[in-house]
């Protein structure tokens, strides 16, 4: 079957896109980082900016799951010490992103790859197990959150604050 072309707007899941439009590890980008519009201090990242900064949040997090636990955990603890410097670098670009050298746009994807691969905690990983456990327990049914009746109910009117 041959998929349509993607239009403006088009919404899409992430699993369509990297397995009928090729939105997938394989497909990632090259990415070459200009070295003279790298501030000095953070030019070591450069090889993690060519790695992991992939634009496509698709593309990006199939990349990472393709490279195993320990590569994305140690990239996390490698590229850790030295967000805060990325931020500030970062920070002091002009406020049109598209002002911005394609070095810092780079780098701002590498922080975006770098939140993806924050460890997650004991509690967090025993609550995705537990929702993945009931979500398997009952076929065509997936884990509801708790909502408050009223929320639940649907959209309330607005009140008005009574006249003074």
């Amino acid at each position: 079957m041959t998929r349509r072309p993607l239009q403006l707007y088009d919404v899409v899941p992430s699993h369509v896109l990297r397995d009928e439009y090729g939105y997938n590890a394989e497909n990632r980008p090259t990415i070459a980082v200009d070295e003279a519009q790298v501030p000095e201090h953070l030019r070591h990242l450069i090889p993690y900016v060519e790695r992991w900064a992939i634009a496509c949040d698709v593309t990006r997090l199939d990349y990472m799951e393709k490279q195993g636990e320990e590569a994305v955990r140690q990239f996390f603890h490698d590229v850790e010490p030295h967000r805060r410097a990325v931020d500030l670098w970062l920070d002091n670009q002009p406020e049109d992103v598209g002002a911005w050298p394609e070095a810092a746009v780079q780098f701002m994807y590498l922080l975006e790859a770098h939140d993806g691969a924050e460890p997650i905690s004991p509690v967090r990983q025993a609550e995705l197990e537990a929702a993945h456990r009931d979500r398997s327990a009952t076929p065509g049914c997936t884990p509801r959150l708790s909502v408050p009746p009223a929320a639940a109910s649907g959209p309330q009117p607005l009140s008005r604050p009574a006249s003074a």
